[in-house]
């Protein structure tokens, strides 16, 4: 079976469109969600972040990040990965004890879409997908892409109409025909007629 363009999810785990952040932005425009930090680590002002994103192992390359959006970057000191690689262990400079450290508590940790290499051919971050107009091969309009479901192996694309109906459709290639974010549309051919021959 044949997926459709991967999609990373650094750009967003809560699974709706930021404010402000629209599909057509361009990446390194974004403020893109890598975690949340859920809890002080040690004494020496660590803190735990449970990981939104599908490519964990680089987070050991990033060095600034934006706590909350905040236009001002903190930096990185040291980053370690835990358990089973969704959870990290973080140091931020001037972050020295624990009673700092959970002051941070909740906070989410966002990087600029240029601190990132580039995304391969044809993958996508979820902020490029979520919001997209969804239309048929006969260029009827079926909704707008209100959320993604990580179904494991595949995501499921929920396209919901103006009157709250909801579709699902699976990335794959038979299903997703075009992603275009810069045209804010996404071309799908509804599942009734996947394999269709008639």
């Amino acid at each position: 079976m044949d997926y459709a363009p991967a999609l990373t999810s650094e750009a967003n785990s809560r699974r709706s469109a930021p404010p402000g952040l629209r599909p057509e932005t361009p990446v390194e425009n974004a403020f893109l969600t890598i975690g949340r930090i859920v809890a002080a680590h040690g004494l020496r002002g660590e803190v735990k972040v449970v990981l939104a994103t599908d490519r964990p192992e680089k987070m050991a390359e990033i060095r600034r990040v934006y706590l909350d959006g905040s236009p001002e970057a903190s930096r990185v000191t040291s980053f370690r990965l835990r358990g089973n690689d969704r959870e990290g262990l973080v140091k931020l400079q001037g972050v020295n004890d624990r009673d700092s450290a959970d002051l941070l508590r909740g906070k989410t940790l966002q990087i600029r879409g240029n601190q990132l290499p580039p995304p391969e051919p044809e993958a996508y971050f979820h902020y490029q997908i979520l919001g997209l107009q969804a239309i048929d091969e006969a260029g009827n309009v079926l909704g707008s892409v209100t959320d993604i479901i990580d179904a494991g192996e595949v995501d499921v694309y929920v396209v919901t109409d103006g009157e709250k109906n909801q579709q699902l459709f699976p990335a794959l290639l038979d299903v997703i025909i075009d992603i275009n974010p810069a045209t804010g549309r996404m071309i799908v051919r509804p599942q009734q007629y996947v394999g269709d021959d008639s």
